[in-house]
């Protein structure tokens, strides 16, 4: 892991903290306490067009998207009446674990978290109340003012339970990480 990386995880680690912290009461934190095993990972980005004609796309072919892997036990205080994993528990997983996977990108974040500006996410299939799901956030592309970001959550056979995306605004806002 490059030294960048590891700033940039230790930095999300800070920004998990400050949303986990015993004396926060923000909503975001209820999903949070249920995550563990919270790991940085890398792959590599795909290129749209497999042309060498074109220097940039074949430069970004070769970057790498930087994020964050979490389970997530459903406990049933995150489920709906229908003991399954809430939609609203989903969106603020996706909002939470996004923002992190930002700060592992972003070397220049000095405060962490930014606004969001756009979060859409799209429930697939359900998640029963106490199974185990794996949460993958990537950050996609860093701007000077704009973060793009997205996030998969997959049951204990792989499948898709839901996936989303974030846009933020990552002006200097938040604690200071």
């Amino acid at each position: 892991m490059s030294k960048k990386t590891l700033e940039g995880f230790v930095r999300a680690m800070k920004f998990f903290d400050v949303v986990t912290h015993p004396q926060n009461t923000t909503f975001d934190k209820i999903p949070l306490l249920h995550c563990s095993n919270l790991t940085k990972i890398t792959s590599r980005k795909s290129s749209s067009s497999s042309s060498s004609s074109n220097e940039g796309e074949n430069k970004r072919a070769h970057l790498e998207e930087n994020g964050i892997r979490c389970d997530l036990y459903v406990h049933e205080s995150l489920c709906n009446r229908f003991g399954t994993l809430h939609g609203g528990c989903i969106a603020t997983i996706v909002d939470v674990l996004t923002t992190c996977a930002l700060l592992v990108d972003d070397e220049n974040s000095e405060k962490g978290g930014g606004v969001t500006t756009d979060l859409h996410v799209s429930c697939v299939k359900s998640a029963r109340m106490h199974s185990t799901v794996t949460v993958e956030a990537i950050s996609k592309r860093l701007g000077k003012t704009m973060g793009f970001s997205q996030c998969e959550l997959r049951d204990e056979n792989g499948a898709v339970v839901a996936y989303g995306t974030h846009t933020k605004f990552l002006g200097i806002t938040g604690p200071k990480l």
